[in-house]
């Protein structure tokens, strides 16, 4: 769905060189690949780069400091990352040099104010750090698989969170006044999957938007 909306805004990703930043599990590297995609796979975890099945490249880097030459891709696909980097604008910034000149970026995240910012920690993270995490321990994780306790954040710190990945404060506001500061055109500003697009609301849309996704566009 989300690669059916860039090819309505005219990003179609076949015959495309991809890099899908933080690609997790795979998912968006399988889809972006049954449509025809050039894609490579990029993580900071081995163990998760290891358990991808081998049918695009596979490259262990850090998202701020990445390996690849200037203007090496057509798109960089960013969902769900920038949330769990310390530093939004570095990421924003080494997304647009390794896109050529012409091409695009997709970055999505929750915004941490709203419903669903907090990720696991929501809709506690409203409370704050501690009382987030006090929450959590007390009435949910005692009922995950002990794989997934590592999202905990130790001693009350988000920065800890996600096997030291960490939570971040991101909000929209912020992540547009980086991807400029990048040298990124926003392209356009949108809420996932919804009707009712509140991710350019000012203020407000901080709140009730649960997704937001920034296409963006790098000036010829």
């Amino acid at each position: 769905m989300v690669l059916q909306r860039l090819e309505a805004q005219g990003v179609s990703v076949a015959g495309r060189r991809v890099l899908d930043l933080g690609c997790g599990l795979g998912g968006y590297t399988e889809a972006l690949r049954e449509r025809g995609a050039r894609v490579v796979s990029a993580d900071l975890s081995l163990a998760v780069l290891a358990g991808l099945p081998p049918l695009s490249p596979r490259v262990c880097a850090n998202a701020l400091a990445l390996p690849f030459a200037d203007a090496a891709f057509d798109l960089v696909f960013c969902a769900s990352l920038i949330e769990h980097v310390p530093d939004g604008l570095a990421l924003l910034e080494e997304a647009w040099r390794v896109v050529r000149p012409g091409g695009y970026g997709y970055v999505s995240f929750p915004p941490f104010y709203s419903p669903r910012g907090g990720h696991q920690f929501a809709p506690y993270h409203l409370l704050g750090e501690r009382v987030a995490t006090w929450l959590y321990v007390r009435t949910r994780a005692r009922r995950i698989p002990a794989w997934q306790r590592g999202i905990v954040a130790e001693g009350g710190s988000y920065s800890r969170a996600y096997h030291g990945f960490g939570l971040h404060r991101v909000t929209i506001a912020a992540a547009r006044r980086w991807a400029v500061q990048a040298g990124w055109q926003v392209a356009s500003l949108s809420t996932r999957f919804s009707p009712l697009n509140t991710a350019g609301w000012p203020i407000v849309g901080e709140f009730l938007t649960w997704h937001a996704e920034f296409l963006l566009r790098k000036p010829a």
